[in-house]
């Protein structure tokens, strides 16, 4: 009976204990010993893109497509795409600092010294532009295919004229650049698709994912299209798609590669924006091929539940054997 009285008290009315426990008008006490004994849980309530009609069905569409056109119309075995021929490419800010970070320190051993900064949006930063492939066995060269086909900083490397606290005259600084069109197109001529033709398995019938944002090309660029006959000899060998909008969900750098590096990066505590760029690269460098092959289960397990929602963003994805899927070349989903 307190359980069904707990559920009729609206969710903002009951994100703490103590405010739980002046709802219901009871001790909080009695909360937590509910929530010890596991019949009370937290959960936390993420913000998700607003999604319209239109949203929702490029969503259900881009996720019907993925589908293995062999099983799409088995109910009980149905499989998605390897997608071994995609990379998914997106920009991410990468902070020096964040608020709130956390230590273990001992119990007669005063506190770290507080990071001060003149305001918060003043904290060094720096964006990355990250491409990413499915891990794979290659089977031409013998060797495992980690995925990563590179991370980028976005700007250029500067001199300081003066002297100042901390720098002389002469030493290195990193200034960032704002991202446009021309810049997006100049770092895919001369970064990314060079390393796709050096380190991607395949080399025909690869496909850029990119996000809808203002800087990016459009999916039939000329430009684009020249410079991939240029590096592969055929125009259609690497081709642009832009992911449904309002979709971060749907690329493996938002989904969970960003924070997953961001969270590993920090361990590194970096001083300035150059080191900052160095961690980064390196931790990108030594990150395990088989979490980021689960990151690509993990898509394919939010795709299933996007049809199933049918193109909505309401859902939870659910646990899955991650580990047992590893080795296997898709994952099989039932429709519902």
């Amino acid at each position: 009976m307190l359980l069904q009285e707990i559920k009729n008290i609206d969710p903002t009315a009951r994100r703490t204990i103590r405010s739980l426990a002046g709802a219901v008008g009871i001790p909080v006490m009695t909360i937590w010993r509910m929530k010890q004994s596991k019949k009370l849980k937290v959960h936390t309530m993420a913000l998700k893109p607003k999604l319209n009609d239109d949203h929702r069905l490029n969503r259900l569409f881009h996720c019907i497509a993925k589908n293995d056109k062999n099983t799409i119309n088995s109910v009980a075995e149905m499989t998605f795409k390897s997608m071994y021929n995609e990379i998914h490419i997106d920009e991410k800010w990468f902070f020096l600092v964040r608020d709130g970070l956390r230590c273990i320190v001992t119990q007669d051993e005063p506190p770290p010294k507080a990071i001060s900064v003149s305001h918060k949006s003043h904290i060094t930063k720096v964006m990355f532009l990250s491409a990413l492939a499915r891990p794979r066995f290659n089977h031409t060269t013998r060797q495992e295919f980690d995925g990563l086909i590179g991370i980028y900083p976005v700007g250029e490397i500067d001199m300081y004229v003066r002297a100042s606290h901390g720098h002389q005259p002469g030493d290195l600084k990193w200034c960032n650049v704002n991202m446009d069109r021309d810049l997006y197109r100049d770092m895919l001529f001369n970064f990314v698709l060079p390393d796709v033709k050096k380190k991607m398995p395949i080399d025909n019938n690869i496909i850029l994912q990119q996000d809808g944002a203002k800087a990016h090309l459009p999916d039939d660029d000329p430009l684009f299209a020249a410079k991939v006959t240029e590096l592969f000899g055929d125009p259609t060998a690497v081709k642009l798609y832009t992911q449904p909008a309002q979709s971060p969900d749907l690329n493996v750098n938002d989904l969970g590669f960003f924070n997953s590096l961001q969270s590993r990066y920090y361990q590194t505590a970096p001083k300035d924006a150059l080191e900052l760029i160095e961690m980064v690269e390196e931790t990108y460098k030594n990150y395990p091929a088989k979490k980021l092959n689960r990151i690509w289960l993990t898509l394919q397990s939010v795709m299933n539940q996007v049809i199933n929602q049918r193109g909505d963003n309401d859902y939870t994805i659910p646990h899955m054997k991650k580990k047992f899927w590893n080795d296997k070349t898709n994952c099989h989903y039932r429709w519902m």
